[in-house]
């Protein structure tokens, strides 16, 4: 892995972590009570909270993850020349 696909995938995981956050900020802004509320509007928010979730653990299992794993891999395979090191 180069030098710049290293970058590549730094860039590409930063992408998914501002997603990430973008959802974190919507499940927060969730509005799940309220007395004038419909049994139905209760409903259809609750289940756009499941989504939100089941999204955030979508990205983070089927993108972030195998980032992360291909980064460690390529780290764990290079070795440290002590000599130039110290």
């Amino acid at each position: 892995m180069t030098k710049e696909e290293v970058k590549e995938k730094l860039r590409e995981f930063e992408g998914y972590l501002e997603r990430e956050m973008e959802l974190k900020e919507e499940l927060l802004s969730l509005k799940l009570r309220g007395n004038k509320a419909t049994e139905q509007e209760v409903l259809d928010k609750l289940a756009h909270h499941d989504d939100l979730v089941a999204e955030i653990e979508r990205i983070r299992e089927e993108n972030m993850l195998p980032i992360l794993d291909e980064l460690m891999k390529f780290i764990a395979s290079k070795t440290v020349d002590v000599d130039t090191v110290l």
